[in-house]
């Protein structure tokens, strides 16, 4: 791959739209080329400052503020949107050659400026195409977009006509390059907004070529790895060095904070596995053991605690991070979050797996909690809680998917197999394993010996079988047999459980 092929793709690289060998020919030549590392470095720090800014407020946060009527709200955060847009690397698409073309889950529609659009794919006569993801709102302009809020990555292809992005602080215009762009709305607590203040705040940054960014008071023009922020009512300024490493710091110390509350995971896990060691070393009684409180002793219960107390302090101080907690309302949030983890705690040393996993989160106590905040500070907890949700589910996605091509692999399915099955193969698999991760708990707790685990193992597995076994032959269900035991097998063997004979 040559310096040519990288900077063309780079746009591709950052946003991982590359397939495995691309990716992987990209970065073999990155490793021997110092100019196109940096480049690529530089330009993944701009997306890094784009993407350390607001995001869509929802989940936890707005049902419970939800329930603040009391208060008064003279504003609303603006939702974050964000503009990605690349130039010069899209073929002409035919099948919009007739007119603007409106793609989305009802189906493709021609569209004329001026209509709404809202989350779905654009694509223009001349090929360019712009892409609005899910919250995202717009109106089609006959060659650009009126980006209103939400998230859009953009496909520019070249003409003599700009392909203009307006937005409520200024206009981004294409002159022929590769750029981002990231519109906030109204957050002055948010610690990685670049300009004081408040308002709506518009950040470019520039990966390659030329961008004009302009409103009533000012313009200036970008070029490659150069960025800039514009507020609403002000003039556009460039960004500085120390802005963005500012930026790429905090977001080192985020890195660092998720690594130090996965170590706390990890301790979670080994006194978990200390104290089933400890039941195994113990006589089997020769009767049913009676139901116990919780088997914790002293030196569990020590352990627990103290990754419990760590917890706490890693999820205030992260709170802390973003929302600037005074000190009375950091000592509340201290022993808010002591209590609802302890909660948690003493449900699954009680072994109580229902009420863990049906209890709603205390909302009466997360309002208490946000009574004592900000109206800014309350929208810019919204946000972390936002940005967490969407982090977890990533994860979760990426969880079934490794699994489903697990299980694939194993049971050698054939290319439509694989795609009559994935999703039903990728529930049975993900409900197995929560079952098979229950079974842990109930042996933790006196609720099931460590007889009945294997039984009750068998069963979860051929309950999965049983949901896709007609769509198997002989042969690949056996082995998605094996394969399942073996996967919930794994989930006690964290715990340090050996492998029962009886459960072959």
């Amino acid at each position: 791959m040559t310096c040519a092929d990288v900077q063309e793709r780079s746009f591709d690289y950052l946003y991982d739209l590359l397939e495995a060998p691309e990716r992987s020919a990209l970065e073999e030549h990155l490793q021997g080329c110092a100019p196109c590392k940096e480049r690529v470095r530089t330009a993944s720090g701009q997306r890094t400052l784009l993407r350390e800014t607001a995001s869509v407020p929802r989940g936890l946060a707005d049902r419970t503020v939800r329930r603040l009527s009391t208060r008064p709200r003279g504003w609303r955060v603006a939702a974050a949107a964000v503009l990605l847009l690349s130039v010069g690397l899209v073929p002409v698409l035919s099948s919009s050659s007739s007119g603007i073309v409106w793609a989305d889950a009802d189906g493709r529609r021609l569209v004329q400026p001026g209509d709404a659009v809202a989350a779905g794919v654009l694509e223009y006569p001349d090929g360019s195409r712009a892409t609005l993801s899910a919250g995202s709102r717009g109106h089609v302009a006959r060659r650009g977009l009126a980006l209103d809020v939400g998230e859009a990555a953009f496909r520019v292809a070249p003409g003599r006509e700009r392909f203009v992005v307006r937005t409520p602080a200024a206009d981004v215009s294409v002159v022929g390059t590769e750029f981002q762009v990231r519109l906030l709305g109204e957050d002055p607590m948010n610690r990685t907004s670049l300009v004081a203040g408040s308002g709506v705040l518009l950040t470019v940054a520039v990966v390659t070529g030329i961008v004009s960014v302009s409103n009533g008071h000012g313009d200036v023009t970008l070029r490659a790895d150069e960025t800039a922020s514009v507020r609403k009512g002000e003039a556009p300024r460039r960004v500085t060095d120390a802005e963005l490493e500012r930026v790429s710091r905090e977001t080192r110390q985020a890195e660092e904070e998720s690594a130090t509350l996965e170590a706390e995971s990890a301790e979670l896990r080994r006194a978990g596995k200390a104290l089933l060691l400890e039941l195994q070393r113990r006589p089997a009684p020769a009767a049913p053991p009676p139901k116990i409180k919780s088997p914790f002793d002293e030196l569990m219960k020590t352990q627990m605690t103290a990754a419990l107390k760590s917890t706490v302090k890693l999820e205030v101080d992260k709170i802390d991070r973003r929302v600037h907690l005074s000190a009375e309302q950091r000592k509340a949030f201290e022993a808010g979050y002591e209590k609802m983890f302890q909660k948690m705690f003493d449900s699954i040393a009680s072994g109580d797996l229902e009420k863990l996993s049906s209890e709603p989160p205390d909302l009466g106590l997360m309002t208490d909690l946000l009574r004592t905040l900000s109206p800014e500070q309350t929208a810019a907890y919204q946000q972390m809680q936002a940005e967490e949700g969407e982090k977890q589910a990533k994860v979760e996605r990426v969880q079934r998917k490794k699994g489903f091509e697990s299980a694939a692999e194993a049971l050698n399915l054939t290319d439509a197999q694989k795609l009559a099955l994935e999703d039903d193969l990728s529930r049975v698999i993900a409900e197995g394993q929560a079952r098979s991760d229950e079974l842990i708990v109930k042996l933790l707790t006196g609720k099931m010996t460590e007889e009945e685990v294997p039984k009750e193992r068998r069963a979860i597995v051929q309950a999965g079988v049983d949901q896709v076994k007609d769509r198997l032959t002989p042969e690949q269900a056996e082995a998605l047999r094996i394969h399942l035991r073996k996967q919930f097998e794994h989930g006690t063997l964290r715990f340090g459980a050996p492998p029962k004979e009886t459960d072959k």
